[in-house]
């Protein structure tokens, strides 16, 4: 598993987007993965939108976490490290 996490940091940020359109994919469409939890949520939160209405703001907040995951995984290798004093050294260049 870390050899998959390090390996995802190395990989230019547009064929992450392109990873992560596909996790939205394949958990919003294929495995529906607590879809009709984030329904029920966003039906008490937006009580006054219509129907259509609050099952796009669901696909965009799946969306929006696939590609907050693929932005996670590619800063991950842009971080800062740290000296053995604790303070911030260069940034580690891919």
């Amino acid at each position: 598993m870390q050899f998959l996490l390090q390996a995802l940091t190395r990989v230019p940020l547009s064929l992450l987007y392109a990873f992560g359109a596909l996790m939205y994919f394949v958990a919003f469409h294929l495995m529906h993965w607590r879809r009709d939890r984030a329904e029920h949520d966003i039906a008490n939160a937006f009580p006054g939108k219509s129907r259509v209405e609050r099952a796009a703001i669901v696909r965009r907040a799946y969306r929006n976490l696939a590609d907050t995951l693929m932005e996670t995984f590619w800063g991950l290798a842009r971080a800062p490290t740290r000296s053995s004093s604790g303070s911030p050294s260069k940034i580690r260049s891919w």
